[in-house]
Formats: structure tokens, C-alpha cells, sequence
């Protein structure tokens, strides 16, 4: 609806004419004077619009509004964490709005979200469906403390413009939490040379360096989440 004020202390205001836009105009002869307007998803008008105020004399005078179609969504934004794995249980998510150049970007409605799927052998299993995290308009940078080690994220953030065209911006990065610690055992210690100048007994070798020797130390480790990278001697 668009409202308009109109005035003549000589005659009188007669009518206001709303013109044609996305619908049909009309008189009103009645102040307030307003013009009811209806769209559907054919409009494609895009104009400035002028009302014209008459008085019973028959002068006029005129006033202009902006019926500006946006089907556009913003653009230019950013998401973005690290790749890789995390000992932590937070990931650190970066993002920016971008920019509308039609209706402007709505910040209230923006919505970080998060999918996620179980992390078993260093290898990430089917994701299930996005949804939010947080409230609306988070601040950039948003600690995700929700994370549980055994698990891969992603993330997305949606962006709003004030008629509602939205676009998610994404990173083909994925967050993968593993905050459990590796099970590793010393499982023999074997004398390769030198021998009777070392002796094993469980997990201790002695020694006597009088003489040489070599000895070899063999380990299990083991790690269901992300698997083992290295193991240390």
C-alpha cells in the first residue's frame, strides 16, 4: 500500500491518482489517500511511478515513488575454517555478508550452518542435513564449541536480502575433531647384535658399553579416529 498526503485550501483536493504498476491504479477521492498494489510471480515492473494530486479547479500536482523488481541474491561473501584435523573441541569459523545491490543485505536473518558425520579411520561417513547453529546475525569469528571428537563439519552461511533471495556461501574445507588420545605399547625389544654385551628382560635392555651391539625396539599403535600418523622413537 502506498499512502500519500495531498492539500488545497482554495478548492479542495478532487482526487489522487495512483498510477499502474505491478497492478492496476486507482482514484481515491478520500483522504488518507492510499493505492493498493498486488504482485505475482510474472511482474517484471521496474519503474519510478508517479501519483498526481487534483484539486476541484483542476490543478494538479505530482509526487513519485520506486517500484524496484529484486530477484537477485547477494553476493561477494566469504566462509571460511582450517582444513584438517582438530585436537580441540572448537573450530574457529570466519565469514562475511557480501553485498546486495537491490534491496541491501538483510544482517538479522544471516544464519551460520553445520552438517556433520561420524570420522572413523581418518575417513569421513555420509553427512546428514544442514542446519543452524546459533542465533540469527553471529559474529564473525564464531568459535564452534558444539563439536564432538569423532566427527567431521562443514560448514555454510546464508545470507538474506530484504525480500528474501538468499545464497549460502560454502568451503569445500571439512573440520575433522579427534580430541582422544592413541594407544601405543612397546611390544619387544630384540638384541640384533652385540650379544652378551645386552640383555632384555620385559621392556628394559641392558647394556655394556665396554662392547657394541644393536638392538631393535618394535611398537603397536593404534587409533580408530584419524589414524596414526607416526609413532616416535
Amino acid at each position: 500500500t502506498v499512502s500519500a498526503s495531498a492539500n488545497d485550501t482554495i478548492s479542495n483536493i478532487s482526487r489522487v491518482m495512483f498510477p499502474e504498476t505491478v497492478s492496476t491504479g486507482v482514484n481515491d477521492t478520500t483522504s488518507p489517500y492510499t493505492g493498493t498494489y498486488a504482485f505475482d510471480t510474472s511482474d517484471t515492473y521496474s519503474a519510478s511511478s508517479t501519483v498526481v494530486a487534483w484539486d476541484n479547479a483542476g490543478n494538479n500536482q505530482t509526487a513519485s515513488f520506486t517500484v524496484t523488481r529484486d530477484v537477485t541474491a547477494p553476493s561477494g561473501g566469504t566462509a571460511s575454517y582450517t582444513d584438517g584435523y582438530y585436537n580441540a573441541t572448537s573450530v574457529s569459523v570466519t565469514f562475511s555478508d557480501g553485498t546486495d545491490a537491490d534491496s541491501g543485505v538483510n544482517a538479522s536473518s544471516t544464519k551460520l550452518l553445520r552438517r556433520s558425520a561420524t570420522l572413523t579411520n581418518a575417513t569421513c561417513g555420509s553427512y546428514g542435513s544442514w542446519s543452524q547453529i546459533g542465533s540469527n546475525d553471529p559474529t564473525s569469528v564464531y568459535a564452534d564449541t558444539s563439536v564432538i571428537s569423532g566427527n567431521c563439519y562443514q560448514y555454510q552461511y546464508q545470507v538474506f536480502d530484504n525480500v528474501l533471495n538468499d545464497v549460502n556461501y560454502t568451503s569445500a574445507n571439512t573440520a575433522k575433531v579427534d580430541t582422544g588420545v592413541p594407544s601405543v605399547a612397546v611390544t619387544g625389544i630384540t638384541e640384533d647384535s652385540g650379544v652378551g654385551y645386552q640383555y632384555v628382560s620385559g621392556t628394559t635392555v641392558y647394556y655394556n658399553s665396554v662392547g657394541t651391539g644393536n638392538f631393535t625396539v618394535s611398537a603397536s599403535a593404534n587409533d580408530t579416529i584419524s589414524n596414526i600418523s607416526r609413532v616416535m622413537f
